[in-house]
């Protein structure tokens, strides 16, 4: 009998995870039969063809490919009957000590006319160097056209907003397109909220990652148009911490406000030559599609008034549980105030208030320790880049060996109420500190405050049911954690499995005392299996650039500094890496180097036409107390990046920058070109499928330093 609850409630946790991971995927994607006035992801994607070419390629800002697609997007606007214009200037990013600039060409539409303030409707057209950007963001770019087609197939209510659609440039780059939109006076009056639409892989739900200030109003409006919900205020909590930002950023700097959107699946090919039109989701693009086209329907005849804040977060995509942000710490002390005094009148031991602390701190020992197993049976960092399934299996077992010994301490109504009143001190500490993470402790703590007075009466019945809502809350952010991070994060993964199980273990039989060392000793040698699989493939491959430097008349080849190199390129780089990489010789230096003079106050930089940037680094002996590019001044920069978008002629010729500085000084000044010299491809070849290049991908630099008056 023991032995029957025991597995009952190991296949419950289970169940939940693939509930989670399964039970709430976007429905089928809509085909080109679909009605006029809905939104078709082979609609969009047959757009997005037209758009980037049967075998798209990399679209930097500045680009000839950039340029191809802008023309392609203008005439496609024309003829889905809108009067597009552009918006071209020189930005500039500021981000610590580095500076980017360059001259970013935004296109925009009026979509429908209305009156005051607009809907604006955002994706960027640019890609990374690496990657030919289908989904990250030709995805976006596709879902605003096809969400075009379907609002121009009806007429706009009376008294409606205008919508506007806005493509950016340069968001890659460092947002460019974005600062210069919210940048124009005449533009910026004109915006009232945003929707920008991202991507961060190539699959997965169409997640509403970010909102602006007092998004309560804007979160009611989205469970109520919304077909498919796939949000948390957890979400909004963590990236606001992160270093990542979106085109969204620049209006939120502004004092906008609206939805921020991203699928998160399939990252392996994010930023890299993976990120094809084969392998975006339709699935995502209709989720993607659904929410714009409703969330703009709904928005129409709406206020753009803020609120307070929400707390939420969604069950399956089905559900949007949410409560005001204000009523988070007044619930989480009644719920505690609540267990507390349960706990007052059970009097559990000491066991019983050590056992939820004792799985946790378990929880994350075992992931660690499963980790590195992995880890250095692989030689490679994250060994489950490609295959995780081994690795989760493996430590799935190590959280249940650590739940099966914390069953151990106490079990029954003693050993459920301590685990709910640490769950709703939790909640008291999240609702203070990280109120967007409150919904995890306090919404199952609400619902276990209604089952567990039952449970003198019918206690396993009242615990179970009691135990259902956190257990899926939880898994489903296990599952969220391993799809935004990987397992090389584990503990994203082992953390909300554990505070899972801890709501379990009251229910947990006494069973033989050797059975945790026996799951613990398993999991172990799954992870050793898990290490001698491959973390790599042709489907999930390795991120390594390739470089080609020139400087002093020498030239040598870098690889990154990865701690394997794959076994072709290996013999091509025999030393350890450095700080910069893996060096290898590749003889004398052959091409000329860029170069730099002061004319009439502002530098001027000649390089080849090839050129894709150059970058400046300027020392602090220079006594640099301004930077004035297109008219604008910026602070003081160590390292200023400037994108050759603007060349007048051939060779390449800018002199938009004008340096403000105390003395004269040596610039170290480098020419930076997309791709590989000729005698770089039998490295291409000897890297191989399972590893290719990511984000700025491989290139040449050219480098020199300039004596400045």
């Amino acid at each position: 009998m023991a032995w029957i609850r025991t597995g009952s409630l190991a296949a419950l946790a289970v169940g939940a995870w693939l509930l989670a991971a399964y039970g709430g995927a976007p429905t089928a994607a809509a085909g080109p039969d679909a009605p006029a006035g809905a939104f078709s992801a082979m609609r969009a994607k047959a757009a997005l063809t037209r758009l980037l070419g049967a075998e798209p390629t990399p679209r930097p800002l500045g680009s000839a490919e950039n340029a191809v697609v802008h023309a392609r997007l203008l005439r496609q606007l024309e003829a889905l009957g809108t009067k597009p214009q552009s918006l071209s200037g020189s930005v500039c990013e500021h981000r610590g000590a580095t500076l980017a600039c360059g001259h970013p060409i935004d296109i925009i539409a009026g979509v429908r006319p209305g009156t005051g303030k607009a809907i604006v409707m955002m994706a960027h057209m640019d890609s990374m160097p690496a990657g030919p950007g289908a989904s990250d963001d030709g995805s976006g770019v596709a879902t605003l056209l096809e969400t075009i087609r379907a609002l121009k197939t009806e007429r706009p209510a009376a008294g409606a907003h205008p919508v506007i659609a806005l493509f950016t440039d340069g968001e890659e780059f460092g947002l460019l397109g974005a600062r210069l939109f919210v940048g124009d006076p005449a533009w910026r009056r004109r915006i009232g909220l945003v929707i920008n639409l991202e991507a961060r892989g190539t699959k997965g739900d169409s997640l509403l990652f970010q909102t602006g200030s007092g998004a309560a109003p804007l979160i009611d409006l989205y469970a109520g148009a919304a077909p498919h919900y796939a949000t948390s205020s957890l979400f909004a909590e963590i990236y606001r911490h992160m270093p990542n930002d979106t085109d969204f950023t620049p209006f939120l700097e502004a004092g906008f406000t609206g939805y921020n959107f991203a699928f998160i699946g399939g990252a392996a090919h994010y930023h890299t030559p993976g990120d094809t039109l084969g392998r975006l989701d339709p699935r995502s693009l209709q989720q993607h599609g659904d929410n714009l086209l409703a969330l703009v329907r709904a928005l129409e005849t709406k206020d753009f008034a803020r609120g307070g804040e929400a707390i939420y977060l969604d069950i399956l995509g089905r559900w949007l549980p949410r409560l005001p942000q204000r009523l988070a710490l007044p619930l989480a002390l009644a719920v505690l105030a609540a267990f507390g005094a349960a706990a007052w009148m059970v009097r559990p031991g000491w066991r019983a208030w050590a056992m939820p602390p004792a799985l946790l701190v378990g929880a994350v020992a075992v992931g660690f320790v499963l980790h590195a197993i992995a880890a250095s049976v692989s030689g490679r960092p994250d060994p489950a880049f490609a295959h995780p399934a081994l690795l989760r299996a493996a430590l799935g077992l190590g959280v249940g060996a650590a739940a099966l010994v914390a069953g151990r301490f106490a079990a029954g109504a003693p050993a459920a109420v301590t685990a709910w009143a640490w769950l709703a001190l939790l909640g008291v500490a999240t609702a203070v500190m990280a109120p967007g993470a409150s919904p995890y402790f306090l919404f199952p703590g609400i619902v276990a405050t209604i089952f567990l007075p039952f449970a003198r009466r019918w206690p396993q019945a009242a615990i179970l049911m009691a135990a259902l809502p956190a257990l899926l809350v939880w898994m489903s952010l296990a599952m969220r954690g391993e799809e935004a991070m990987g397992l090389a994060v584990h503990p994203l993964f082992t953390v909300p499995v554990a505070f899972a199980l801890l709501v379990l273990v009251p229910l947990l039989p006494r069973i033989w005392r050797g059975w945790p060392l026996v799951m613990a000793s398993l999991a172990a040698a799954v992870a050793v299996v898990a290490g001698l699989v491959p973390a790599y493939s042709a489907d999930a491959p390795q991120r390594l650039n390739l470089q080609y430097v020139e400087r002093d008349g020498h030239a040598v080849w870098l690889a990154d500094p990865v701690p394997v190199l794959p076994k072709g390129l290996a013999a091509y780089f025999p030393s350890a890496p450095g700080n910069n990489g893996y060096v290898a010789a590749a003889g004398p230096a052959h091409l000329p180097p860029p170069t730099a003079r002061m004319v009439a106050g502002k530098l001027e930089i000649t390089g080849s036409a090839a050129a894709d940037a150059f970058i400046l680094a300027v020392p602090k002996a220079a006594g640099l107390s301004a930077i004035k590019v297109g008219g604008k001044t910026y602070p003081p920069a160590a390292t200023i990046i400037l994108s050759a978008a603007p060349c007048p002629g051939r060779p390449c010729r800018m002199a938009e920058i004008a340096l403000t500085t105390a003395r004269p000084f040596t610039l170290t000044l480098t020419e930076q070109r997309r791709g590989l010299p000729r005698a770089g491809r039998v490295l291409l070849r000897a890297r191989g499928e399972a590893a290719v290049p990511s984000r700025a991908g491989d290139r040449m630099e050219i480098i020199t330093e300039v004596r400045l008056p």
